[in-house]
């Protein structure tokens, strides 16, 4: 097994520092949206006919559940620059195992969103 050059392992890191920021912004927009969702924020009805998912209670889990996501989603992104800037496996390991579990986590989510705003209404989709 060869060895990496030094070059290749800071291109590495720039592209997980680079992913690790974009992990940042979904994640804050995730807290944005949990927060619009939870009517922490003043708007009118038209306004709020934009972000409205039918079938979802809005005050309830929805808000919440977006608000954990996004804080998970804000932790990974921060692993992932630690891991990017120090190359260190104390911030890698987690890294690796967080944005994993997150991953999953907002595919479910929206599977689930696009399964509560399909044509068909109340449809399952497992």
């Amino acid at each position: 097994m060869g060895c990496y050059s030094d070059s290749y392992k800071h291109m590495c890191s720039k592209i997980v520092i680079g992913v690790s920021c974009l992990m940042g912004l979904m994640g804050l927009l995730a807290i944005v949206f949990g927060v619009i969702s939870m009517d922490k924020i003043p708007m009118t009805d038209a306004q709020k006919k934009v972000f409205d998912i039918q079938g979802l209670d809005q005050v309830g889990s929805m808000g919440k559940g977006a608000i954990a996501v996004g804080v998970v989603g804000m932790l990974v992104a921060c692993l992932g620059c630690w891991t990017g800037k120090t190359k260190n496996f104390c911030f890698a390991i987690p890294y690796g195992l967080l944005s994993f579990v997150i991953t999953i986590i907002f595919l479910v989510l929206a599977l689930f969103a696009f399964a509560v705003n399909s044509e068909q209404g109340q449809t399952t989709i497992f």
